[in-house]
């Protein structure tokens, strides 16, 4: 009598079928969820880079602003003083997967076009005090529209409609707030 102690290739070949159709169907998820992940730690990163250029500028006691354009690198950011060029702050680049959506961003009246790149750049502001500078009226009016930076991935991967992250400037004094998918509509 012979004993055998290994599998049949029927066996092996049915193991790796289902191994295989496991990780195709979870390949998808963990994709979405790494996309969500740095869409959320981008968020994060602009939410006290404003933080930081409304406290900046308390400090100072001067009017200090972020800056925000898309390049083919992503998207960038700068805080700087009012008054210095914006090709001579230093830009801060996000995850090079991270969109900025302007069909979902409210801006004021402040942006410039930065002729060596062939892009907008746009512009939140604020006083002495550390409070917004409302300069295009947005949250005077009966029904305010409150200023708010928007991300969404780049890829196709988790490109949908609700995945999106934004920071929203509530208040002339700067209460801010972090919002994600619907909710930046």
């Amino acid at each position: 009598m012979k004993n055998n102690s290994g599998f049949s290739l029927i066996e092996v070949l049915i193991v790796a079928t289902f191994a295989s159709v496991s990780i195709a169907m979870a390949v998808p998820g963990m994709t979405s969820m790494v996309y969500r992940q740095r869409l959320n730690n981008a968020n994060r990163e602009i939410y006290q880079a404003i933080r930081s250029t409304q406290a900046e500028a308390a400090r100072r006691k001067e009017t200090w602003q972020i800056s925000f354009r898309q390049t083919d690198a992503g998207v960038e950011w700068a805080k700087h003083h009012l008054s210095a060029p914006l090709d001579e702050v230093g830009w801060n680049k996000i995850d090079k997967n991270i969109l900025l959506d302007s069909t979902n961003s409210v801006w004021s009246s402040s942006s410039a076009y930065d002729s060596d790149l062939g892009t907008y750049v746009w512009m939140l502001r604020f006083d002495n005090n550390g409070h917004f500078l409302d300069e295009g009226g947005l949250l005077s009016g009966t029904t305010p529209s409150y200023p708010k930076v928007t991300l969404q991935p780049s890829t196709n991967v988790d490109n949908s409609n609700f995945a999106k992250r934004c920071v929203i400037i509530e208040t002339v004094i700067g209460a801010m707030r972090v919002e994600k998918d619907q909710n930046c509509r």
